[in-house]
């Protein structure tokens, strides 16, 4: 609104000269996502990391005017959709318990063969899955999926930036350079579903019933859960059955990860034209800023029962934060004439971001404190790199 605002004073006033000349640009944009934050989040012998690739359309509207020595330009700049999935079958049983008790359980047969898959981001079902309370005494058993669990992974991107600029006029000489206000709104989140069948076993002999003394309480206790950190919100307080006991439990484990950012500062602009013709403007661009960042991150993990036990635990946890970020674009676009006072554009751009949140990397923000409890910092220290192509065109009067 800021933006929007002060283009339509200035320009206003660029309109009442008779020396003035507008222009305005109107782009549409392909891009691609490169945030280096892909993370595991199953470990084991079918492992799955999030994918933070993806690529995603958007637009950027411009415009701008010169008079004299100098010009101002504006522009505002939209990306959704910049997104990936993907999706697998763990043919290996995930576990949520010790490695310990997973030598002994995952030797073989229905159960499936050591080593048993693991999950890799910090999830409290290996604190359930170890908890050792009187009467529910986890450590006994271990608590798994069965092999033929599904998992589904999501990521997405979306960017929104304005800017307002004040520099040197680009038809007076080869180069220009400015300084500016801009603003980037960046929203980045990850999700994980996996599903499959739970069952528990005592870990001294691998069985629920029979053969050998039954342990512990032959599945994943409310109280188990409940010290683990999640609540429950759905259901009976009674956890997840082992399939001898009261099975079979369909358990559905849903993780996802969210951060926004917020970004204020000055940026610096320079170009430079490396060969004018009559048929063709090319430009290189180059623009760099530093930023107040206002972050804003949330994780959430739910439990939800189904077939035998519609059970539906979670925990959830927010956080804000203040950060200092890094902004610098790079590209080049060429101009090509098709009348007196209309160009066709095109070019290409790569856009660095340092020091941004990003939904894949908010698990990392769970600590731990000497007592047991958790608590949530959001993470704004990682990078997003975006490149792509532009198309559109320019309007002189």
């Amino acid at each position: 609104m800021r933006i929007a605002l002060a283009t339509v004073v200035l320009l206003s006033l660029l309109q009442t000269s008779v020396h003035a000349q507008m222009w305005a640009d109107a782009e549409w944009l392909y891009f691609a996502r490169l945030s280096g934050s892909n993370v595991p989040v199953i470990s084991g012998p079918n492992g799955f990391s999030t994918d933070n690739d993806g690529s995603g359309s958007g637009y950027r509207l411009s415009i701008g005017g010169h008079i004299g020595d100098f010009e101002i330009d504006a522009s505002f700049l939209n990306i959704e959709g910049l997104s990936s999935s993907s999706t697998g079958t763990l043919t290996s049983a995930l576990s949520f318990d010790t490695e310990a008790n997973n030598a002994i359980v995952f030797n073989g047969g229905a159960n499936g063969t050591a080593p048993a898959n693991t999950l890799a981001i910090s999830s409290a079902l290996f604190r359930a899955a170890t908890y050792a309370g009187a009467g529910d005494n986890e450590t006994l058993e271990a608590e798994f999926l069965l092999p033929g669990a599904t998992v589904a992974l999501q990521s997405y991107t979306d960017v929104r930036s304005g800017e307002i600029n004040f520099g040197t006029n680009r038809n007076l000489r080869p180069w220009r350079l400015g300084v500016g206000y801009r603003t980037w709104i960046v929203t980045d989140g990850t999700s994980s579903l996996i599903s499959g069948t739970f069952d528990a076993l005592d870990a001294d002999d691998a069985q629920t019933v029979g053969g050998g003394t039954n342990d512990a309480n032959d599945g994943l206790s409310h109280a188990a859960l409940t010290s683990a950190g999640y609540g429950l919100v759905a259901g009976g307080a009674d956890g997840f059955d082992a399939i001898a006991v009261g099975g079979p439990d369909t358990l559905r484990i849903f993780d996802s990860g969210y951060a926004r950012n917020e970004l204020h500062g000055a940026q610096l602009t320079g170009a430079y034209q490396l060969f004018p013709l009559e048929w063709l403007t090319l430009e290189v661009i180059g623009r760099a800023g530093l930023y107040y960042n206002n972050v804003q991150g949330s994780v959430l993990e739910q439990l939800a029962g189904s077939v035998n036990d519609d059970s539906i635990y979670q925990r959830a946890f927010s956080g804000k934060k203040s950060a200092a970020s890094f902004v610098g674009t790079l590209g080049f676009r060429g101009l090509f004439p098709i009348t007196d006072y209309i160009s066709v554009i095109a070019g290409y751009e790569a856009i660095f971001m340092g020091g941004v949140a990003l939904g894949s990397k908010q698990f990392e923000g769970i600590s731990t404190t000497p007592l047991g409890a958790e608590y949530y910092d959001p993470r704004s220290s990682n990078h997003l790199i975006l490149h792509g192509g532009n198309l559109g065109l320019q309007i002189t009067w």
